[in-house]
């Protein structure tokens, strides 16, 4: 009679891993060291799930006015780093907000 065998810990994964695009809309106080460390932190996060980071957008805004996270300009840029990281066949990559995100 053989032993069962333990499930293997490790997760198979076809292709490279999916990476992710961070994205940081920092309050008007925030200084650009303070933003910088953040995504840091964040990228060393991700990292340590295997995703790497592709690239990172920082959205400075007077204000929280307005009815997107992002302007039309920053939405526009992010649009083209998804479809420029994004190879034929492939599943985009993930977009991590730096902060809280609200319903609005």
């Amino acid at each position: 009679m053989t032993k069962p065998t333990a499930p293997s810990s490790t997760v198979a994964t076809q292709g490279p891993p999916r990476g992710a695009i961070l994205i940081s809309v920092p309050p008007p106080t925030q200084t650009d060291h303070e933003v910088q460390v953040s995504l840091h932190e964040l990228r060393a996060l991700l990292a340590g799930l295997g995703m790497p980071t592709l690239d990172r957008l920082v959205q400075r805004r007077p204000d929280s006015g307005g009815t997107t996270v992002l302007g039309t300009g920053k939405l526009t840029e992010l649009q083209e780093l998804i479809a420029s990281h994004t190879p034929p066949e492939a599943e985009a990559p993930f977009v991590v907000f730096d902060g809280e995100l609200t319903p609005g």
